[in-house]
């Protein structure tokens, strides 16, 4: 059995998970100013209370976003660090968040197989980050590469304009639009609630086993770095005052 530690902070909450064998042990907070100096001594504490060592690890994982830019950078540096501190060569698997969304939704439902998920992750300033993937025989497929959209740009793979599908986010379902929903409404099965988490990187990491070309990169601490899909993190002064100019009254 693997022996797999996983950190994840793409959005509201920072969690770490272990594995040892059959044993699974986690710890969270909220992400705040003070992640970092929680974060190491956190793992090392969960990692002690699941008899493992760093050495003995097969294998970190990471949310590797998109998401929060500070606690993504926050975890990534994390992970190059642990990686380059091993004697030995440590893999590292960076694990999309948006697929850990959709994983939520999979072990929240009583028939896993098939299934198709849109992910939608908050992503502030009026906008979504958004991805679709599928769970058949037993095995993932990413439909749709997380992209970055304001609400009423949400658009399904054509290949599922006959398909039915869950929606997983981390949004609460009440406040989700249904007028951005009208068009798919007879397909969608429900609306799950759900949170980027350690765990779920566990849970997703015999996925990422299954490709030989993920494993040939995977202990580079170099190519430990998070995704990326907007450039822009806050709206300046000056965007803030001209959207409040336009909302309505």
């Amino acid at each position: 059995m693997m022996k797999l530690l996983a950190l994840e902070a793409s959005a509201n909450t920072v969690s770490i998970a272990v594995q040892n064998a059959s044993l699974r042990l986690t710890c969270e907070m909220p992400a705040s100013s003070k992640t970092s100096a929680w974060l190491i001594p956190s793992l090392l504490q969960l990692l002690s209370d699941a008899q493992l060592q760093l050495s003995s690890l097969d294998a970190v994982l990471f949310g590797q976003g998109p998401g929060a830019f500070t606690g993504l950078r926050t975890v990534c540096s994390v992970v190059q660090g642990l990686a380059m501190g091993a004697h030995e060569k440590l893999p590292i698997v960076g694990v999309d968040t948006l697929h850990q969304l959709a994983q939520a939704a999979l072990n929240d439902q009583e028939s896993p197989d098939p299934s198709r998920f849109v992910s939608i992750l908050d992503a502030r300033m009026d906008e979504w980050y958004v991805g679709a993937y599928e769970y058949s025989n037993g095995q993932w497929s990413v439909v749709q590469i997380p992209v970055l959209c304001k609400p009423h740009q949400l658009a399904l793979p054509k290949a599922w304009s006959h398909s039915s599908f869950s929606v997983s986010t981390n949004l609460d379902p009440a406040s989700l639009n249904a007028g951005v929903f009208w068009e798919f409404q007879g397909r969608m099965s429900r609306v799950f609630q759900a949170t980027p988490h350690a765990t779920l990187c566990l849970d997703l990491f015999p996925w990422f086993t299954q490709s030989a070309a993920r494993s040939q990169d995977a202990c580079d601490p170099l190519r430990a770095t998070p995704i990326y899909i907007r450039d822009q993190v806050a709206l300046t002064t000056k965007e803030r005052e001209l959207a409040k100019l336009v909302e309505p009254k």
